[in-house]
């Protein structure tokens, strides 16, 4: 009787340990799963975060360009107003303006 008993023990302890390795292989299983949907998670995050930076920097370097145009743009239309003006000054059209002649002749006549 203690033969089968302690046989049935045996047996008893053999299954309930290969059923906690079973579990224990099931946890480490989801364990690397789990580590590995970790490290995928963050590799699109760091993929997302570059795609982020680089979308910022073409904004930044889009902005500089626009900024840039706009400012050659100004320029060039201070230099053509001036270039206007300094040649509205040396044809002599100034002299004959009417705000000139009114200045000038205006006092006299009056």
């Amino acid at each position: 009787g203690h033969y089968f008993r302690g046989l049935s023990h045996l047996f008893r302890g053999l299954s309930h340990y290969f059923r906690d390795l079973g579990h224990f292989f099931r946890g480490l299983g989801h364990y690397f799963r789990g580590l590995s949907h970790l490290f995928r998670g963050l590799s699109h995050y760091f993929r997302d975060l570059g795609h982020f930076f680089r979308g910022l920097g073409h904004y930044f370097r889009g902005l500089g360009y626009f900024l840039r145009g706009l400012g050659h743009f100004l320029r060039g239309l201070g230099l053509f107003s001036w270039s206007l003006g300094f040649q509205f000054y040396m044809s002599g059209a100034f002299n004959k303006t009417l705000f000139c002649r009114t200045a000038f002749h205006g006092f006299k006549s009056g």
